[in-house]
Order: structure tokens, then sequence, then C-alpha cells
């Protein structure tokens, strides 16, 4: 794709996206759902049993795990959340 293409792409896409903000129906701008609150919490790893056993316990309060990390390269967390109250 030469330059004057590009160009020529990337301006309608920037002007389809700012009519878009005029088209779209006012109620449906209104509508789109907000996301519940959430809080998060990191849980160091420490063995395949002990995992087990605390994530089952913060499980029962309604944690669950969104992701796992490795922090400084050796220490791995689990990174868990959870709706706020």
């Amino acid at each position: 794709m030469d330059r004057r293409s590009a160009s020529l792409l990337l301006l309608a896409g920037l002007v389809t996206g700012a009519l878009s903000t005029f088209l779209l129906p006012r109620a449906a701008q209104a509508q789109a759902p907000f996301a519940d609150p959430v809080e998060y919490e990191s849980l160091k790893r420490e063995g395949p049993e002990e995992d087990l056993t605390n994530l089952r316990k913060l499980g029962a309060e309604g944690w669950k795990v969104a992701a796992t990390v490795e922090v400084d390269g050796t220490t791995k967390r689990y990174v868990l959340m959870r709706s706020r109250r």
C-alpha cells in the first residue's frame, strides 16, 4: 500500500469514527452496561497442596483466579478478583 492510500484509509476511519458519535442513538449509549466494581488480591504460590487449600478457601469467599504472574522472575503469585460487596 502506498503512502497516499494509507492516508486516505486513515482519514476515512477518522471520519467514520467521528460520525458514529452522532449517528448512534442516545438510548443505546445510555443502556451500555456498567461493570460491577471489583477488588483484587494476590496470593503467593507455595506448593500444589497449599495452593489448592488456599484457593478453595478463597473461592468459597467469592474470589476467582484472574491471572498467574511472576514477580522478580522467581516468585509466582495468583492474582485474584471478586465483585466488591
